[in-house]
């Protein structure tokens, strides 16, 4: 099971990013899937993520926004 993650928004992020050291972006793609009753229809999706040093801890904070995946 993977560890708690903590759920923060914006206002509350950016003391930390203020503080942050070697950052860097990274990436995943996910798939959301719907199924009609006869086939799946999956949708990917990109999620980004900004991968810092925090006190001397690796902190993974989500900066995904509304425009990440628009076409």
């Amino acid at each position: 099971m993977a560890p708690p993650t903590p759920i923060m928004n914006a206002t509350e992020v950016e003391p930390l990013l203020s503080i942050a050291r070697n950052c860097y972006l990274s990436s995943l793609v996910q798939n959301e899937c719907y199924f009609n009753g006869y086939d799946y229809t999956c949708v990917p999706f990109k999620r980004l993520f900004q991968e810092c040093i925090v006190h001397k801890k690796k902190v993974r904070i989500e900066v995904t926004t509304s425009d990440t995946n628009m076409h």
